[in-house]
């Protein structure tokens, strides 16, 4: 039997060292989008019409919101 998928594990071993060349915020339905080199993308959708789409934080306290306009 597969073994569950750790996905935020995953997501740091995939972005870990990786420069950040482009970060895109679609106006209209707050979905992100951030290219890292070798054409590695992060995409962020937004499925909630609520306050706060979406949330990022980082190990250092400092937290992204995408939210509804």
């Amino acid at each position: 039997m597969a073994s569950p998928i750790d996905a935020a594990a995953k997501v740091r071993e995939l972005l870990m060292d990786r420069d950040v060349n482009s970060v895109e915020v679609n106006s209209a339905s707050s979905d992100l989008r951030i290219q890292f080199d070798d054409a590695v993308v992060l995409e962020v959708v937004n499925l909630s019409s609520g306050y706060e789409s979406w949330t990022l934080n980082h190990n250092d306290g400092f937290i992204w919101v995408g939210r509804n306009a």
